[in-house]
């Protein structure tokens, strides 16, 4: 049995068998899971996958699907089926671990849904803390997208600050990493001494007003 699992003997079990069983929903999904641990990134997955998820459409059977296209190169595919995962998921667990997934793959490429995403796992599990962390990150990293002027630089800052700070009521356990982390972004929060800058508005994705 052990030797089946291997993937070059269970590619071609998959594939020799598919038809006879594709309307077989525990075949279907035995071996969809089998699949899934070391042969993610064969077509045979998404074949069986795809039946799965045409029969009994799940949370499991989208997020095999969004495995699939993300290892296999087709990141915008993928993000509609980790989607679909969080919408089928009836576990808000499952739900937040989804969609910080999602958050963690968007964070270079397009931070405004990341941010959408953390939201929905801040929402979903409210008390992990990594999560501000995470999100904190993001402000910071988007300077360049998002800042048109020093004040407004000193503005994301002040948020990733602020930001970071709520992990530590979340989860006390990441009071020094957020200490820290918040040290190294308020360092760019420096005003001249006659400066009359209270707060700020930025917009953007961000889209929040901050006071200094």
């Amino acid at each position: 049995m052990q030797n089946l699992l291997i993937c070059d003997n269970l590619v071609p079990y998959s594939q020799k068998n598919f038809d006879n069983n594709k309307s077989d929903i525990n075949w279907l999904s035995a071996v969809a899971k089998a699949l899934s641990a070391k042969c993610y990134n064969k077509s045979i997955f998404e074949t069986v996958v795809l039946e799965l998820h045409k029969i009994k459409p799940s949370s499991k059977s989208a997020y095999y699907l969004a495995t699939y296209y993300l290892n296999t190169g087709n990141q915008d595919k993928s993000i509609i089926f980790f989607k679909e995962s969080i919408d089928l998921a009836s576990d808000k667990l499952e739900k937040a671990n989804t969609a910080y997934t999602v958050a963690s793959i968007l964070a270079s490429s397009d931070k405004e849904k990341s941010k959408e995403m953390t939201f929905v796992a801040m929402e979903n599990n409210p008390s992990n803390g990594k999560y501000y962390l995470f999100l904190a990150n993001l402000y910071a990293n988007a300077i360049n997208e998002c800042a048109s002027s020093e004040t407004e630089k000193k503005g994301i800052y002040k948020l990733a600050s602020d930001t970071v700070l709520k992990a530590i009521s979340i989860e006390p356990r990441y009071k020094i990493t957020a200490e820290n982390m918040s040290k190294d972004y308020l360092k760019n929060v420096v005003f001249y001494p006659k400066s009359k800058v209270k707060s700020i508005h930025l917009g953007c994705w961000i889209n929040q007003t901050i006071q200094f």
